[in-house]
């Protein structure tokens, strides 16, 4: 194996998804990088699922699944919520806007520039992985909004570790700490990172030891996280963003309402990607969230570039009026074509 560079791996381009599924009692999504077209006549799509998650063992026995294709708007919260999560203990799409495509299957209503409906064909046992090639049977764009990649997620959306010290999954951001270990998983305190297992992944994305890099060298090569945003008063996690707000507390962690950040335990951590209380920043003011910029739209045929910020005023249409809103019979002042002509710049 030293001729595996498993580094090598990380070059291979992806795309990032949310795979929908029903499990006949509840909805369930999980995020993916892992699907591909597999021929064009008839139009079949390859989804490569880890067998350890729950989502798998749905797909596999109800045939049926969605692809979201996640688009650049998508947080890091998205990513929280069907990455590091089971669906054996919670309901994802508990509280998310959706609606149902023709399989009945969840259609992301937010995030998401298109999705596929997918009826799986066959399966392949890949051992860690189950392939499921599906036939589509609907397939929709819900907007021009650019995809996310891995590699964009990786440089803009994913947060900046906030420690020196451990080993950091390039993934979701959980800490591997050698002096705490991983005893829910049969990993003792003072197991060094080099000692863990072959098989030991991250407990919270599930991906291996070689996705993990030292903390130090994670810090250093990460862009700087932007100001904690959000409600004065409040302190966010400058890992994954999780929000403490002392009126709320942490019942489930014995917190009550009302414990002021500064009384939280000496052992207190974020629940999310157990980061510890030195990893909050406190919100010193209101800050509101940034508003989306339109974007310009171009028609393919003459070049006329529609910019919302100025509009059409010989149309009737007032500047400020986003492309999604024209009205259906507009048509390039130009060149006379309609919409469907247009591309996002």
């Amino acid at each position: 194996m030293d001729s595996i560079d498993s580094k090598a791996f990380n070059k291979i381009g992806y795309g990032l998804y949310v795979i929908t599924m029903n499990d006949g009692n509840r909805d369930n999504g999980m995020i993916c990088n892992t699907v591909m077209q597999v021929s064009s006549n008839p139009v079949r799509l390859a989804v490569s699922i880890n067998k350890a998650n729950y989502s798998h063992d749905v797909i596999k026995q109800t045939g049926k699944m969605n692809v979201n294709v996640l688009a650049q708007s998508a947080k890091f919260a998205l990513f929280q919520n069907y990455g590091f999560r089971s669906g054996r203990d919670v309901a994802k799409l508990a509280g998310v806007e959706f609606t149902r495509s023709a399989n009945g299957l969840p259609v992301l209503s937010q995030d998401c520039n298109a999705f596929l409906s997918l009826e799986v064909e066959s399966y392949t046992d890949l051992d860690s992985h189950g392939l499921f090639v599906c036939t589509v049977t609907e397939a929709k764009t819900l907007s021009a909004a650019d995809s996310m990649t891995y590699a964009y997620y990786h440089a803009k959306v994913k947060p900046r570790p906030a420690v020196q010290n451990g080993y950091v999954c390039t993934v979701c951001g959980y800490v591997y700490d050698p002096a705490v270990g991983d005893p829910e998983h049969g990993i003792p305190a003072g197991t060094a990172f080099e000692d863990l297992p072959a098989d030991w992944t991250c407990p919270l994305c599930k991906h291996p030891a070689s996705d993990f890099q030292k903390a130090s060298e994670a810090t250093a090569s990460a862009p700087p996280p932007p100001p904690a945003k959000g409600k004065k008063g409040v302190y966010v996690c400058s890992v994954c963003g999780f929000v403490y707000d002392p009126a709320v507390g942490f019942p489930g962690r014995g917190i009550p309402a009302g414990t002021p950040f500064e009384e939280l335990p000496e052992d207190w951590n974020c629940p999310i990607c157990l980061q510890p209380a030195s990893a909050f920043q406190p919100v010193e003011e209101d800050v509101p969230a940034e508003q989306p910029t339109a974007r310009k739209y171009v028609c393919s045929v003459c070049g006329y570039t529609y910019d919302p910020a100025i509009g059409d005023p010989e149309h009737g249409i007032p500047a400020g009026t986003p492309f999604e809103e024209l009205p259906a019979d507009w048509h390039c002042p130009l060149c006379t074509m309609g919409k469907g002509k247009f591309k996002a710049e």
